[in-house]
């Protein structure tokens, strides 16, 4: 895939006109990482703006904090951390790859910036894209203050779902994220210990298992009930 092909996944880029989408394809950068890797680390400078274009990157604070917890997640086609690159400000989490075969966009602020300056469409299009993140990011504050770890862990799943699910002739909803323990622990601020029980009772409840490159929901009925009780 080059950077131009990559450009036609994100619906931010595709809203450019065909004069500012040459100007930064001239320059962009398409990489690649592993499960793992690292788009940024917390507390480097921020220097270009990055699209996912494939797989998931997680949000992640590693300093100051005993969890290691993941603000949130970035799905393909969207932008991660716009305000942070636009305010010339640190990054305050790490980017870090969910899956093997990662790809993201690099764009030069520079370039996207002057672009910005003269599109007003193509900065109420940013702007939209940020907002929507900042109401996530308020979101998850409210997933993450919710008082039962069940709780925490069903609104997790849910909302996993709802973005990225792939409904099924049973009824069923497949969920392809990979998530390991520790890492739907980190993303509900919560133990392994704990994520690993809860799991195994929504198993036992016949609510959601494991599967192979992700989760099934067989009741998402049941999940809703967890996350709001009547």
């Amino acid at each position: 895939m080059t950077p131009d092909e990559a450009m036609l996944r994100i619906p931010f880029l595709c809203s450019l006109s065909e004069e500012e989408q040459q100007c930064i394809g001239q320059n962009a950068k398409l990489e690649t990482l592993t499960r793992g890797g690292s788009a940024w680390w917390e507390g480097t400078d921020s220097q270009d703006f990055v699209f996912v274009v494939r797989g998931r990157l997680k949000l992640q604070k590693v300093k100051s904090t005993p969890l290691r917890t993941i603000i949130d997640t970035v799905e393909p086609g969207e932008i991660a951390c716009a305000n942070v690159v636009c305010s010339y400000a640190p990054y305050c989490c790490s980017g870090i790859a969910l899956e093997d075969q990662t790809q993201f966009l690099r764009v030069e602020r520079s370039q996207l910036l002057n672009i910005l300056q003269n599109s007003p469409n193509a900065a109420r299009n940013l702007v939209t894209s940020m907002a929507q993140h900042c109401q996530a990011v308020c979101e998850r504050v409210d997933e993450l203050s919710s008082g039962k770890v069940e709780v925490r862990i069903a609104r997790l799943l849910l909302k996993l779902a709802e973005r990225s699910g792939n409904s099924r002739a049973d009824g069923g909803i497949r969920i392809p994220i990979a998530l390991t323990r520790k890492e739907i622990a980190e993303l509900c601020a919560t133990t392994t210990e704990t994520a690993i029980r809860t799991m195994s009772l929504f198993k036992e409840r016949g609510v959601v298992e494991t599967i192979t490159h992700g989760f099934l929901v067989k009741d998402i009925s049941s999940l809703r009930q967890i996350v709001e009780p009547k």
